[in-house]
């Protein structure tokens, strides 16, 4: 099924897509730098919940092995046959709709 883009996310702007950055709404158990979460290992449980396709922020030299072991989960992921969980959830967005 092909989707229609309507050109603006507005209608709900806390649904995006591209990428997810916590400016302090969640728990950041990496560190705070100029207001926004440099994502750390235990942040990971919080982050394979997303369904946002980007995170910002990483800083290898801080914690890289938040920033690996995602890595090594998206790998592992395209190597197996998985069903797409999210689908439902990016089909639903506001500023769809099917053709």
């Amino acid at each position: 099924m092909f989707m229609l883009y309507l050109g603006s996310s507005k209608s709900d702007p806390t649904n995006w897509t591209a990428r997810f950055v916590n400016w302090g709404e969640q728990n950041c158990y990496g560190r705070i730098i100029r207001g926004i979460c440099v994502f750390g290992m235990f942040d990971l449980p919080i982050l394979l919940n997303r369904h946002e396709l980007f995170a910002n922020k990483f800083h290898l030299n801080a914690d890289p092995i938040a920033y690996q072991c995602l890595e090594e989960l998206i790998m592992n992921k395209s190597k197996v046959d998985l069903p797409l969980n999210d689908a439902i959830f990016y089909r639903q967005m506001p500023f769809l709709l099917p053709t």
